[in-house]
């Protein structure tokens, strides 16, 4: 659900009364996956005029699927639209991404970023985007090669959200995030089996926050071993919240 007025709610394909206040409205019944697709994040992760697949897939490659990525060397402008009108935003981007250097990363952050090309730069689903006057259809196909196990595929938002909610790289980037959130320390400092008792306790306990809460604490209250803790004083690699 997505708190939407009157005004709003036109922009997005809703119906509400047009002096009506600000409400929650469920927006394209079967095409959303949770706060993975909601309007606000897709906007944030946008251009002004257009998706960002670059700015969505390093989101989802960093900070929910927790996989540590080197920044880039320099900044780089993205390919204008009305220099190729010929192209999608997808084709653009792999186009300028598509160097072996680029690659080191983009072969990750592309087809996670292209999963959510069905949503326009202000979040509203979309089957078609218009460049330099004409129309084309989305392709939202993406993938993703986990830290163990088989690459998974998956097509649209709502296919990537299912896959995300399954995930054990995303699982335990939560619980990672979570746990330094809350103590300020990396979870590897208490031991290499930590982590995964923590996830496993999140999974078996139906994904209860609170309950992952009180576990991380629990664990928490006793010091980290000194051996494991200087160890962990390396440049952490836990994703951050």
């Amino acid at each position: 659900e997505v708190p939407l007025n009157g005004r709003l709610a036109t922009l997005y394909g809703a119906v509400l009364p047009a002096d009506a206040d600000f409400r929650p409205v469920r927006l394209d019944e079967g095409r959303r996956g949770g706060v993975l697709t909601h309007p606000y994040l897709m906007s944030v992760l946008a251009h002004r005029d257009d998706t960002s697949p670059i700015h969505r897939g390093v989101f989802l490659a960093r900070s929910v699927l927790g996989n540590v990525l080197k920044p880039p060397r320099e900044a780089v402008p993205p390919l204008d639209a009305a220099a190729r009108p010929d192209l999608s935003t997808r084709q653009r981007v792999a186009l300028q991404t598509g160097g072996v250097a680029c690659q080191a990363c983009h072969v990750m952050i592309n087809p996670l970023g292209f999963a959510l090309e069905d949503f326009d730069a202000i979040g509203r689903h979309r089957l078609t985007e218009r460049h330099g006057g004409g129309e084309r259809p989305i392709d939202a196909t993406g993938s993703y090669m986990p830290r163990t196990g088989a690459t998974a595929t998956f097509r649209g938002g709502r296919e990537l959200a299912a896959y995300v909610a399954g995930s054990r790289d995303a699982q335990e980037a939560f619980v990672q995030a979570l746990f330094h959130a809350l103590v300020k320390q990396p979870v590897r400092a208490w031991g290499t089996g930590t982590l995964q008792r923590l996830r496993e306790g999140f999974v078996t306990g139906g994904f209860d926050i609170r309950r992952l809460m009180v576990d991380i604490m629990v664990v928490a209250a006793l010091p980290p071993r000194a051996d494991v803790a200087a160890t962990a004083s390396s440049p952490p690699t836990d994703p951050q919240p």
